[in-house]
């Protein structure tokens, strides 16, 4: 088996916008209110505290998820691991008491090459498993942490088995560099920033909200 074609997984290591740099990229408030200001849009005297923006978040979210997707798949094809990978969805929960932001992908993935560099860090990888897919308490793992049985569900093409086998060898092969999540986070939103998607501003003047057409 060369390759499994055109299986949808879970983008490795995207780490979702809740609390993490995504949720707002480069965006400052201060730096926002005062552009605002210089353009007359909004009285001098106003405290920024009194400036609120609103935005299109779901049209950000999905440019930098596409971006996000984008580096992935350059970080994929440069190391042998996966082909035209292809963003296909964001799923984002109601609320983020129990998940996260998920971006769902298809592409051609390149098994033996996968368990090319998980073999080549036995140790490393068996310690992954067990750290991070052992159950306990109030967390049940679905993912086998023994690693031939892992191995197993792998070459079976499972989606999951897939999305943290890359996982695993993505941050194998960065090793002497820094973080992968964190850089392929900041290249995400290196070109894509928040104040282009403000949609509504608004400042308080005399208790009332008015509105900057």
């Amino acid at each position: 088996m060369n390759t499994i074609n055109k299986i949808a997984i879970e983008c490795p290591l995207f780490p979702g916008f809740y609390n993490t740099i995504l949720s707002e990229g480069y965006f400052d408030h201060d730096s926002e209110c005062d552009h605002f200001k210089e353009l007359n849009l909004i009285p001098e005297n106003i405290d920024n505290s009194d400036i609120d923006f609103s935005f299109d978040y779901d049209q950000y979210q999905l440019d930098v998820s596409n971006k996000y997707v984008e580096l992935v798949s350059e970080f994929l094809t440069e190391n042998n691991l996966a082909s035209n990978i292809e963003f296909i969805e964001l799923i984002s929960p109601k609320y983020y008491n129990y998940n996260t932001d998920r971006i769902i992908v298809n592409g051609d993935f390149n098994i033996p090459e996968i368990i090319k560099v998980i073999n080549n860090n036995t140790e490393d990888f068996k310690n992954f498993l067990k750290d991070n897919y052992t159950s306990y308490d109030g967390f049940i793992s679905f993912i086998a942490n023994n690693s031939n049985e892992f191995l197993t569900e792998l070459l079976t093409g499972k989606p999951e088995y897939l999305t943290v086998a890359l996982i695993f060898a993505m941050n194998a092969l960065y090793q002497g560099n820094e973080n992968l999540q964190f850089d392929l986070s900041i290249g995400s939103i290196d070109d894509i920033h928040l104040s282009l998607y403000v949609n509504k501003c608004e400042y308080r003047l005399n208790e009332e909200w008015v509105s900057v057409n």
